[in-house]
């Protein structure tokens, strides 16, 4: 978990180009909520949803998670 904290790479995500979803659980204890938002606000134009689950969202809110990308998914295809 160490090498985790330790490898920052925020300065990067600036740099992302595609369209980008950030599906954040807000009863995850692992990665914050906030750290969620502060990956989201990072991504040049990403999306953010917000999904009231603990860290395995797909399986603890499926219908949510899969309502969350398939609207996003449906947007963005080419």
């Amino acid at each position: 978990m160490d090498l985790v904290i330790a490898a920052d790479t925020t300065g990067e995500l600036a740099d992302i180009s595609v369209p980008t979803l950030v599906v954040a659980a807000t009863l995850d204890r692992l990665a914050s909520l906030e750290l969620s938002r502060e990956l989201a606000a990072g991504i040049p134009g990403a999306e953010l949803v917000e999904v009231e689950s603990g860290h395995l969202v797909s399986a603890e809110a499926p219908e949510a998670w899969r309502a969350a990308v398939r609207d996003f998914l449906d947007r963005h295809r080419s």
